[in-house]
């Protein structure tokens, strides 16, 4: 599998491969973004980065942070792998190698939210030492909670 990194700004994203993108975050995030967010966070590429697993010229999975550089943070948006593809350290790859790259962007810490019901993903997260925060009430709409989690990268 080839990982592909960089701001949404940068060259190796083809329009191609951002349509593709989209109808992949529609047909298996359980909260996807419609056209329009994406269109927005394209034209704000600057702030946006992205890892993309492909296979067989295929987007097997992708990892979407929200860079905030003045705070030396990244917001992790987004974790998705294709149901035929999880399981086999697909996310494990992807947010190791996008973690080695926030660092070489001087980013110091990574925050998230997560639905308090989403249990593999949590359990990923603190498998890669984030901690939990504090719970958000009806963070994605009544009784749908979520965690608040952070993991600081680099220390100076």
């Amino acid at each position: 599998m080839e990982l592909l990194h960089g701001k949404l700004v940068d060259s190796c994203w083809s329009m191609d491969l951002l349509e593709e993108l989209i109808f992949f975050d529609q047909k298996f995030f359980d909260q996807p973004w419609s056209q329009n967010s994406w269109y927005d966070s394209i034209k704000n590429g600057e702030r946006y980065y992205l890892g993309v697993g492909v296979k067989e010229k295929q987007i097997v999975a992708f990892i979407l942070y929200y860079l905030i550089p003045e705070e030396s943070v990244a917001h992790l948006l987004k974790i998705l792998v294709k149901p035929d593809f999880r399981r086999l350290q697909v996310a494990k790859n992807l947010y190791l190698k996008s973690e080695q790259e926030l660092i070489h962007l001087n980013v110091e810490k990574i925050v998230l939210d997560v639905a308090f019901s989403n249990i593999p993903a949590i359990a990923f997260y603190l498998g890669h030492n984030f901690e939990k925060l504090h719970l958000m009430n009806n963070f994605y709409g009544k009784e749908q909670h979520a965690w608040s989690m952070q993991k600081k990268i680099r220390s100076f």
